[in-house]
């Protein structure tokens, strides 16, 4: 009997975990096929919205505020070959992000350009690497802001595209040989690649002039589902090396290989789902790395390859009470990003891990971000580092700074048609409900005096060991112009203090996520910000599942939520693209245990009828391969149903976009013009339309 108890004790859970899966409703599951009743639900759905965000002054003067906030030249880090720099800008006038190059005489021309391919601005500039010597740029594209990327090739002394075209690509970058006269790429290999269902990722290397089909595959990724990018050369060019992970797994494995053996033999030199672990740089033949292995908030060590072992590394800097972000070579010293408290320090270390001096950065902003792209940009040859610098009211600013001596210029800066002095930034901890002090962030203007009726908007993420750190919006701008007042909220599940702030909203843990959005909330209405009805939420991605959960769990406790992009459908969201690789954040609905914990959360599922819903303006995109629209619909249409109350709940589709990067200038404008509509009609913000934005 003992022998047979734990397979008796296997079916009963089964049993248990198909009765209860087989239990739960899905009246909206026909919205996953776009199938006629499909395409008819969507077009009503479309006029309800064109009715709600009609023409009218109030829109006009949105828009006409917006325009001229984003009336300014962005640049991008500059990135130096030779005597050159590279960067990229999108110029006022321009609709995409496009490449750049500044000669010795800061003379700056244009090497890529979108345009070029579509003037309604719906290819956006993906990434770009140039070879070692300034003969090829390889550029990648993204049409209608698909995560899939197609890369082509220029001369950049003819100015002429080659032939050669690179496709399969997604998540992850080409890289030239030491020589020139190839590329190294990921290619993602399956039954049917356009919609990620793929069975395996490949690291191919295609030589200039040739067919695709004669690319030589060198390594296999060994699961399916594992993961392969960011590929890198060591100094010299003899080691080449990538990252591998398993989903969306924070941690990451390591693999390299010795060119100068020319067998393509690959060493696993840290395995998967151990720790984290970024490359940065070479020095005398030893592997630099950013790790929060055995140091949840990051250290740097090296590594011998021919001695790989654990004995044999060497920490140069050792881990501290600041959470490490990202590092970089700036000629013999180390340039560090670190965070305190949400908020970037730049530290200089020598190379035996000593440290110099300290940076002094404008503010309260962020200066390097894994997340956002921002990165330290710096090498062996020169002393010469850049950083970039954002707050809530500073655009992006890219600053040079020297090493040696801890003086930094502004490299590019945009022009303001505000005055930063004129709003106030601080930042909080409040208790959530298990007592947890979370960080979070209030932005207003000077002089706010605490009323309990000013109009606000709460903004979170928490997921993925993600970081959402002061960064400038042009819409939240609008927002604090017209009075009203903007917060973030750093909740567990983002990176902000290392890995156990996000493990603590991860998985089982989610929930915290929640807790600590809603804490967030009813503090603000207890201390005088405001109160429910004067209360909007925001998020997107996996914001858009904390703001559906959040707005299903306390449907009383705000007056407007919008859901962007989200992931709504806890329990079927592995079927889809890349949902799959979420299992490793959210859990596996497959799994009877965390099939519970999913159910109960999920925002569609937890939808009740007969209730009062908060305002809602769920968003998605038509082209959005990452989190597909079908979340959006199925919640949207659950909402509908549900609603008790007056409040409008509208889906808002975009065309020729997707899940948020490479929007054009007019399509980011459109957007943000609906955002701000929503919220100043369902707060009721009239009293500042046509005074403040005019």
């Amino acid at each position: 009997m003992k022998f047979f108890l734990p397979f008796i004790l296997i079916i009963l859970v089964s049993f248990t975990y198909l009765s209860e899966r087989l239990n739960v409703p899905d009246p909206y599951i026909w919205l996953e096929q776009e199938t006629p009743k499909t395409c008819e639900w969507l077009a009503t759905q479309h006029t309800l919205s064109e009715t709600y965000f009609q023409e009218d002054a109030n829109r006009d003067a949105i828009r006409k505020r917006l325009t001229e906030i984003l009336n300014f030249d962005t640049w991008g880090i500059p990135y130096k070959q030779g005597k050159n720099y590279y960067f990229t800008g999108m110029r006022k006038e321009q609709q995409q992000t496009s490449l750049y190059r500044m000669n010795e005489d800061k003379v700056i021309s244009l090497v890529i350009d979108p345009a070029t391919f579509c003037q309604a601005g719906t290819v956006s500039l993906t990434g770009y690497t140039i070879d070692e010597h300034q003969s090829f740029v390889a550029y990648g594209l993204s049409i209608a802001g698909s995560d899939w990327q197609q890369w082509r090739i220029k001369n950049l002394k003819t100015g002429k595209d080659l032939p050669d075209t690179l496709t399969g690509i997604k998540f992850s970058q080409p890289l030239w040989d030491q020589k020139g006269e190839g590329l190294y790429y990921f290619r993602l290999e399956g039954d049917d690649v356009e919609d990620a269902v793929f069975t395996s990722q490949s690291l191919y290397y295609h030589r200039l002039g040739t067919s695709t089909e004669e690319d030589r595959k060198l390594f296999q990724a060994s699961e399916p589902g594992d993961l392969c990018f960011s590929l890198s050369l060591t100094k010299g060019g003899r080691y080449l090396m990538f990252k591998t992970k398993t989903g969306s797994s924070h941690s990451n494995g390591v693999v390299y290989t010795d060119l100068q053996e020319n067998s393509f033999t690959f060493t696993q030199l840290f395995p998967n789902q151990q720790a984290n672990y970024d490359y940065f740089g070479s020095v005398s033949g030893r592997f630099f790395f950013v790790t929060n292995d055995d140091a949840p908030k990051g250290r740097i060590i090296s590594i011998d390859p021919l001695q790989p072992e654990r004995k044999h590394w060497v920490e140069h800097v050792s881990e501290s009470d600041l959470f490490m972000e990202q590092a970089c070579f700036a000629g013999s010293k180390i340039v560090i990003s670190y965070f305190k408290d949400v908020c970037s320090q730049l530290k200089i270390f020598d190379r035996n891990g000593h440290f110099c001096q300290d940076i002094i950065l404008p503010g309260m902003g962020t200066a390097g971000s894994n997340w956002k792209g921002w990165k330290l940009s710096g090498s062996q040859k020169s002393t010469e580092f850049f950083y970039p610098y954002s707050s809530f009211t500073q655009p992006l600013t890219i600053y040079r700074c020297d090493a040696e001596t801890g003086v930094s210029e502004v490299f590019t800066a945009p022009d303001l048609s505000w005055q930063s002095q004129d709003y106030e930034i601080k930042q909080v901890f409040y208790p959530s409900q298990d007592g947890t002090l979370v960080p979070m962030f209030i932005v207003h203007k000077q002089g706010l005096q605490l009323t309990g009726s000013h109009p606000t908007l709460l903004y979170g993420y928490g997921g993925f060991h993600i970081s959402i750190t002061p960064s400038f919006d042009p819409k939240h701008m609008v927002w604090l112009e017209a009075g009203g007042i903007y917060v973030l909220a750093n909740i567990r599940g983002g990176g902000e203090y290392g890995e156990a702030w996000h493990h603590a909203g991860s998985l089982r843990n989610k929930q915290n996520s929640f807790d600590d959005f809603i804490a967030a909330a009813e503090w603000l209405c207890d201390k005088g910000y405001t109160n429910p009805a004067k209360l909007a939420i925001s998020g997107r991605s996996n914001g858009g599942l904390l703001v559906g959960a959040c707005l299903t769990q306390r449907p009383d406790l705000f007056k407007a939520a919008i859901a962007g992009v989200g992931v709504l459908d806890m329990l079927r969201f592995h079927h889809f693209t890349v949902g799959w690789a979420w299992m490793s954040e959210y859990g596996n609905p497959d799994d009877p245990e965390d099939f519970k914990v999913l159910s109960a959360y999920s925002p569609y599922h937890q939808v009740k009828l007969g209730t009062a819903y908060p305002s809602t303006l769920v968003v998605t995109s038509d082209h959005d391969n990452r989190v597909v629209p079908l979340h959006s619909y199925k919640f949207a249409a659950a909402l509908q149903e549900a609603q008790s109350s007056e409040n409008p709940v509208l889906l808002r589709v975009y065309k020729e976009t997707g899940h948020g990067a490479g929007r054009s200038r007019e399509q980011i404008i459109e957007e943000d013009v609906d955002y701000l509509m929503f919220l100043f009609r369902e707060l009721q913000v009239n009293e500042y339309s046509n005074e403040e934005l005019n």
